[in-house]
């Protein structure tokens, strides 16, 4: 369970969430939200407040009469304590 989360995702929607204090992630599909928190705890050395999960089915695309579908996503949006930071993230954004 090395690649528990895959990248930070950044978007418009995503440096709204800064402001709320939440960072949303890329996550392998067979996770849950321990798993997550833990990570997280671990890695940036941060108190969790709370996890919240989206499962995202993969569209449908073709290429002439070759059906087919992109990779299902999870997303974790992390919410942290008040005072709490992630430094290496907000430089992204």
């Amino acid at each position: 369970m090395n690649n528990i989360l895959k990248r930070a995702v950044v978007s418009e929607k995503t440096s709204m969430h800064l402001k709320k204090n939440k960072y949303t992630f890329e996550v392998s599909p067979d996770v849950n939200k321990i798993q997550i928190e833990k990570k997280i705890v671990d890695k940036f050395n941060v108190k969790v407040k709370a996890v919240n999960v989206l499962n995202r089915k993969g569209k449908k695309r073709r290429k002439g009469r070759i059906e087919g579908r992109m990779q299902d996503r999870k997303f974790a949006i992390v919410t942290l304590a008040d005072g709490q930071t992630i430094d290496e993230i907000k430089g992204l954004f």
